[in-house]
C-alpha cells in the first residue's frame, strides 16, 4: 500500500516534538560515542551489512541542533567518513552504524555526537501495556562505555527517559464549500523520566505547543535508507520544513501527571515519573478534490 496522509500526519508530528524537545529543551548531551561489534550481520539483496552498537539507544541525527549529526567516525584513530572504506550509514534512531565488506573486527571505533536526553518512540501500546507491563532500563551514561567489548550491546532495550508517541483516534467534519475539510487528530504522548524535574520540563515544552503549526514532511524526502539508516546528506529538519507546503495546527495540549499509587506501577517500574499528554491537532484539507474537478468538467 502506498503511503496516506495519515501516515505522514503520524510520522511529521513525531518529527516536530523530537525537534521542539532538543531545540527548546537543549536535551542533548555532547560526546564521544563507542561503538562495539556485535552479532547482528543481515543480508539485503545479496549485499552483507555488519552491525556496530553504541551503549545509547538513540542519539541525534538532526544537523540543525548543535553538534547533532556526525559527519564521520574514527576507526583505531583514523577518520573515516560516510560512503567510503564500507562505512554504509548511520541508524541515529537505533544507535547504530552500518558497515558492508568490511567487518573492522577488533577495531575501536567511535564518533563525536549528540546523544538523545529523551528517546522519542512510536507507540503502539496502550498507557496500561507500558506502564504495568514493560521493564524499562534508564538511558546509559558516558561512563557506561566500553571499547571493544559486545556484552549487553546485542540486543536493544527500551530506555528512558523517553516520549511514546500514538495517534488516539482521527475524525473529519465539512469545514468550507468546495469540499474543504478539517481532520480532527488525537495523539497522546506518554511521558517517562528519571525524576520530576526532568519531567516537568518535558510536559513543559509539550504544553507550550498550542496554537502551533507543524509543517506535513513526506516520507520519502527524507534521507533514510529501507532499514532506518542516513547514508548520503545529512538530516535538518530546518531545511525540511521550509520546502513544505502542507501544515496541521496543534488547536489544544493537556497534561495529567500519573500516580504511583498502583502497585504494579511500583513493581515494575518503581523509579519511572510520568505523566500522559494529548494533543488535539487540526488539519484543513480536500480529500475529494478530484471529485469536484470531475463535477466542473461535467456540468
Amino acid at each position: 500500500m502506498i503511503i496516506q496522509f495519515e501516515n505522514k500526519l503520524v510520522s511529521s508530528f513525531l518529527l516536530y516534538i523530537d525537534h521542539q524537545i532538543l531545540k527548546k529543551g537543549q536535551a542533548y548531551t555532547v560526546q564521544a560515542v563507542n561503538f562495539n561489534k556485535v552479532n547482528d550481520a543481515f543480508q539485503v539483496n545479496g549485499i552483507d551489512y555488519y552491525s556496530f552498537n553504541s551503549p545509547f539507544d538513540q542519539l541525534v541525527s538532526d544537523v540543525s541542533i548543535p553538534s547533532g549529526g556526525f559527519s564521520g567516525i574514527s576507526i583505531n584513530g583514523q577518520n573515516l567518513n560516510l560512503g567510503t572504506s564500507g562505512f554504509y550509514g548511520i541508524n541515529y534512531d537505533g544507535g547504530q552504524i552500518y558497515f558492508t565488506g568490511t567487518q573492522y573486527t577488533g577495531s575501536t571505533v567511535s564518533a563525536s555526537g549528540c546523544i538523545k536526553d529523551f528517546n522519542i518512540y512510536l507507540n503502539n501500546y496502550t498507557e496500561e501495556e507500558l506502564l504495568f507491563e514493560t521493564k524499562f532500563e534508564i538511558r546509559a551514561k558516558s561512563t557506561d562505555q566500553v571499547i571493544n567489548s559486545s556484552s549487553s550491546l546485542g540486543s536493544k532495550y527500551i530506555s528512558y527517559p523517553a516520549i511514546f508517541i500514538r495517534m488516539e483516534s482521527a475524525d473529519g467534519e465539512d469545514f468550507a464549500f468546495g469540499g474543504l475539510d478539517k481532520m480532527i487528530s488525537n495523539f497522546r504522548c506518554l511521558v517517562l523520566a528519571e525524576n520530576t524535574f526532568t519531567l516537568d520540563a518535558a510536559c513543559s515544552i509539550l504544553k507550550d505547543l498550542r496554537k502551533t503549526e507543524f509543517s506535513i514532511i513526506d516520507p520519502a524526502i527524507l534521507p533514510y535508507s529501507n532499514f532506518g539508516a542516513i547514508t548520503g546528506s545529512g538530516y535538518n529538519y530546518d531545511t525540511q520544513v521550509n520546502n513544505q507546503t502542507d501544515k496541521s495546527l496543534i488547536w489544544d495540549v493537556s497534561v495529567s501527571k500519573i500516580s504511583f499509587s498502583d502497585s504494579r506501577v511500583k513493581l515494575t517500574n518503581p523509579q519511572v515519573c510520568s505523566a500522559i499528554v494529548d494533543f488535539e491537532v487540526y488539519s484543513f484539507r480536500n480529500p475529494r478534490s478530484w471529485l469536484f474537478r470531475f463535477h466542473k468538467a461535467i456540468f
